[in-house]
């Protein structure tokens, strides 16, 4: 008769003794789960795995409770602002209403990525229309592809020209303008032509208005990509090519060019 091993015996002289054996047991998955004395004399198997992810968890939360304190004391003391160095931090964009004259910066995030409530609301005042004074809502995609297109071209002075246009002084009663949608810009230092090219390859649904003999680009958000060339001056009718992206391609779309052919009809939604 062989001799019984040891390995065996050591747990059944435990259980005789009234010892609980604090054994690791292999379950089926290659989880490792230990016996908990539970109130009453009840055992259950917890996997150690879930022990480990509680306690990642815990600190977790210590650490997002401390970056919400150094967030909230940011700017008051040094350990604040320490504490929230890795938070993201965006500059705010200037900008100047040539007709209303009037400059402001706008803040677009916060310092959690977040956009501001209060940035919009700043914004379609900024853009009240300069003849009646009078401003609504701009749609926020209007706002967040300029802030793009500002950090883009190394953070330039933005001059916008129009923004919204009510009904009673707008040419054009479906014209973007006039539902908040729409702004009539430039940027110092940066040419108008870089602008439409970056705007034309990065952007699906937006309307981008080139001017070649104009000094500013309109932009608009809308369901589908709308691109149009005016060779129109400031104060002259409107003369509106019928093959922008051919003119592109040509190259004659350029300051001084004038087509033979114009189109005086104005497309509807411009």
């Amino acid at each position: 008769m062989r001799a019984p091993k040891m390995h065996l015996l050591l747990p059944c002289l435990l259980l005789l003794l009234g010892a609980e054996p604090a054994v690791s047991v292999a379950v089926p998955g290659g989880r490792q789960v230990r016996r908990v004395r539970r109130e009453g004399g009840h055992r259950s198997l917890r996997p150690a795995r879930r022990l480990r992810n509680r306690r990642r968890l815990r600190s977790v939360r210590r650490i997002t409770s401390r970056a919400r304190r150094a967030t909230r004391r940011k700017g008051r003391s040094r350990r604040g602002r320490r504490g929230a160095r890795a938070l993201l931090r965006l500059p705010s964009m200037p900008l100047y209403h040539v007709h209303n004259r009037e400059a402001i910066r706008i803040r677009l995030y916060d310092s959690r990525g977040q956009l501001r409530a209060a940035a919009f609301r700043r914004f379609a005042r900024f853009m009240r229309c300069s003849h009646t004074g009078r401003a609504q809502k701009i749609h926020w995609r209007l706002l967040v592809i300029l802030y793009d297109l500002w950090l883009h071209f190394g953070q330039p002075q933005v001059s916008v020209f129009s923004g919204n246009r009510p009904k009673v002084v707008a040419r054009l009663k479906t014209s973007k303008h006039v539902t908040g949608h729409a702004i009539d810009f430039n940027f110092d230092a940066i040419s108008n032509v870089r602008i439409r090219n970056y705007l034309l390859r990065h952007y699906s649904h937006v309307g981008v208005g080139y001017y070649p003999n104009g000094f500013h680009m309109h932009l608009d958000v809308r369901a589908k990509k709308t691109f149009w060339i005016d060779y129109g001056g400031p104060g002259e009718e409107a003369m509106y090519s019928r093959t922008p992206y051919l003119d592109l391609k040509r190259g004659v779309a350029r300051r001084g060019y004038r087509p033979r052919a114009r189109k005086t009809r104005v497309a509807r939604g411009r």
